[in-house]
């Protein structure tokens, strides 16, 4: 009977109502009729039946063989419809109800599970679109609380298109603005560039001057480098001439050139430069070698006068080599001395007078300028008068006397050579220093 059942294509109770499964074995096999899981989101309402059209077309078109896989389809697609309305139980005393195998089962939960995604997603999109709107309009109120509306004038009081004026104006009026402060800032940026062009043109000139500097450093440096060893040669140099110098200065030039030696008893004839100085010829003692001392005397007052910048203002002297001579000058007159080679006494006498005159004034001007530690003068001395003798009262005749005076000026003519020597190392010394 089952076999003629499922020969005939009527289902039996116990299998699938859909007519697309049959038993086979313990299990169910048969093929798909090609249904699709995508109907369930047009289901009808539960309380709705299965059309009517549908149903008379399913009962009288049984029975044509033609059509028998439309109606399978039909069938199975009117039981799917139904168990998804919620109306497989029986429903009267002829209805068996919808029975549904294993596989329609899982279409149909698949097929749900597939729409309540669906819907899922759909309802995420709604929510978040809902938020965005919410936002935009709070966010739109906000600005238009805070560009033209007071505190106390909400934006529900203006018509939407009043609103969406009004906002257009508030963003038009910000964008003026940001406009204005644009251009301010392009301007800064501007003044930014040329401070940056001029800090660079700075920076190239330091740049060029830094470079200068180290070059003038450098040659700095090796100038240094050549300074200390050109300092060195001088240090040498200048140790050498300081020695030079000590050994000078023991060295009295005036007494090196003119040697004078003078017994301080008197009983010898002065001598300068191993020539007597007498008044006249005594013994060996001769006119010639008289000139040639007096004349080596007065080149030594020369030298004297010459060291300590000394000019007479009356006196003049001519060292000649064989007869020295002394020329007093007063006013227009001029009076002629010779120092010896003369055999008048007189005229000797007058010569020894007029040496004493000059050897006073050499002598004060010596005084004046002075030298800390020197030797007084031997011989207080005048125009007319040295040591205790008086020149104009002197006897031409006193061979003795005139001795003694020649003594006292030999004294001092010797005095004023050391001088005139000290003077001369003081100057160099201070020179040096």
């Amino acid at each position: 009977k089952a076999k003629r059942t499922m020969d005939s294509g009527t289902a039996p109770k116990h299998i699938c109502t859909c007519g697309h499964r049959v038993i086979k074995g313990n299990g169910w096999s048969g093929k798909n009729g090609g249904m699709e899981a995508s109907f369930v989101h047009l289901a009808l309402p539960t309380n709705v039946a299965p059309p009517s059209s549908l149903v008379s077309l399913t009962e009288t078109t049984s029975h044509h063989a033609s059509h028998e896989g439309f109606l399978e389809t039909v069938r199975h697609a009117s039981a799917l419809l139904r168990a998804g309305q919620g109306n497989a139980l029986p429903q009267g005393p002829d209805d068996e109800g919808v029975s549904l195998c294993q596989d329609c089962i899982n279409r149909v939960s698949r097929a749900i599970e597939a729409d309540t995604e669906r819907l899922e997603e759909e309802r995420m999109a709604y929510n978040h679109a809902v938020t965005a709107e919410l936002e935009r309009v709070q966010n739109l109120e906000a600005a238009l609380r805070t560009s033209h509306w007071s505190h106390d004038v909400s934006a529900s009081q203006f018509e939407p298109n009043d609103l969406i004026q009004r906002t257009e104006e508030s963003f038009r009026q910000e964008i003026a603005i940001l406009s204005a402060t644009c251009e301010q800032h392009e301007q800064e940026l501007a003044e930014l560039q040329k401070v940056q062009a001029e800090q660079a043109r700075l920076s190239k000139e330091l740049d060029t001057v830094d470079d200068y500097l180290e070059d003038e450093r450098n040659r700095l440096e090796i100038d240094a480098d050549a300074f200390g060893h050109v300092q060195q040669q001088l240090s040498r140099t200048l140790g050498d001439l300081q020695r030079e110098f000590e050994s000078l200065s023991n060295v009295r030039l005036h007494s090196v050139l003119f040697n004078l030696v003078v017994d301080n008893r008197g009983l010898r004839y002065p001598l300068i430069n191993e020539f007597r100085l007498a008044y006249r010829p005594k013994g060996d003692v001769h006119w010639t070698e008289i000139s040639a001392a007096w004349a080596q005397a007065a080149q030594l007052l020369l030298l004297v006068a010459a060291s300590v910048k000394f000019r007479s203002k009356d006196w003049r002297i001519v060292p000649l080599t064989t007869c020295a001579k002394l020329i007093h000058i007063d006013g227009k007159h001029r009076s002629v001395y010779t120092l010896g080679g003369n055999d008048r006494p007189v005229k000797m006498a007058l010569s020894l007078r007029a040496m004493n005159a000059l050897l006073d004034q050499l002598c004060r001007h010596m005084i004046l300028l002075g030298h800390e530690g020197a030797r007084p003068m031997p011989y207080e001395t005048t125009r007319n008068r040295v040591g205790r003798f008086e020149l104009s009262q002197l006897d031409e005749n006193n061979d003795s006397g005139w001795s003694s005076v020649i003594h006292c000026m030999a004294s001092n003519m010797q005095w004023l050579s050391d001088r005139a020597s000290d003077y001369e190392l003081q100057h160099a010394t201070s020179v040096a220093k």
